[in-house]
């Protein structure tokens, strides 16, 4: 209900594109983490991959649910054949499962699977799209454009809690593990985990896909991150953009939302070539 903004119309998304869509229902994944042993080798792998690329004050124990949540998606998509997948991430999760699937997200996305917030399927098409565009050589950012900024003419925010591959890190940047904001610093049943830092500057490309009354649109814009030093929490980065409020103007008149996938390569030619098709 918070996210009328993610609806979809799945049949004509079969229909037309031939995308099929798996639902994998939040009481049998946690049925399916359940029957994971806490001592399970790969589990245990898994912990070890992330406190080897963070800075975090989570101890092994508080992040075993987060690794069976991880091994369990990866599992599906191996069964299922699945290109990109968008997760449920808000509340229900963390209310009735207990983990923010973020630190998930960037981690897979990184692999070559793209994960969306908020079961935003067009998010996660935009992101699959982006990747396949590049070869599979960059990861996709799915970021919420937030806010302007207060100074800077054609600057403004994009955002998102903590999801962004660590590919995209700022070279001056130590990726930290950190609870979900509203959960407080460290929670261990609700806030694990996000991961986060100030995304590299760069070229960059923002694309969103969207549907309304049977038509598909593709937005792209051609920007570039750039430098701030702002203490802002999750993964941000602010951009810059030839005319910003024509950007804005763009998005609310063609029904574009808040949610875009965002990627360090310039594809306005090849997006507006596959747009053709």
């Amino acid at each position: 209900n918070d996210f009328e903004v993610c609806a979809i119309n799945e049949g004509l998304m079969i229909e037309r594109y031939k995308q099929r869509i798996i639902h994998f229902n939040l009481l049998d994944i946690n049925y399916e983490m359940e029957k994971i042993p806490d001592d399970n080798k790969k589990v245990e792998d898994i912990i070890n991959q992330i406190f080897s690329k963070v800075r975090t004050s989570y101890s092994s124990n508080d992040l075993i649910k987060l690794a069976k949540f991880e091994l369990l998606i990866r599992k599906y998509i191996a069964e299922y054949d699945i290109d990109c997948l968008t997760v449920q991430c808000w509340t229900a999760i963390q209310e009735y499962i207990g983990l923010t699937p973020c630190l998930t997200a960037s981690r897979l996305t990184d692999m070559g699977y793209p994960i969306a917030c908020e079961g935003d399927v067009h998010g996660a098409l935009t992101m699959l799209m982006q990747r396949e565009l590049t070869l599979n050589t960059k990861a996709p950012l799915f970021l919420d454009i937030l806010m302007l900024h207060p100074k800077e003419e054609n600057v403004f925010l994009a955002w998102h809690c903590g999801n962004a591959p660590l590919s995209t890190k700022n070279t001056d940047q130590i990726a930290k593990l950190m609870s979900h904001c509203p959960f407080g610093d460290f929670n261990k049943q609700k806030g694990a985990a996000t991961i986060e830092f100030r995304i590299k500057p760069g070229i960059i490309t923002v694309n969103r896909i969207t549907e309304h009354k049977g038509d598909f649109k593709l937005l792209t814009i051609k920007g570039k991150m750039i430098e701030r030093n702002d203490n802002i929490r999750g993964a941000w980065s602010w951009i810059e953009v030839e005319n910003r409020d024509e950007l804005f103007k763009l998005i609310i008149n063609e029904g574009f939302t808040h949610h875009v996938s965002i990627i360090h390569e310039d594809l306005a030619k090849e997006t507006l070539e596959l747009s053709k098709y």
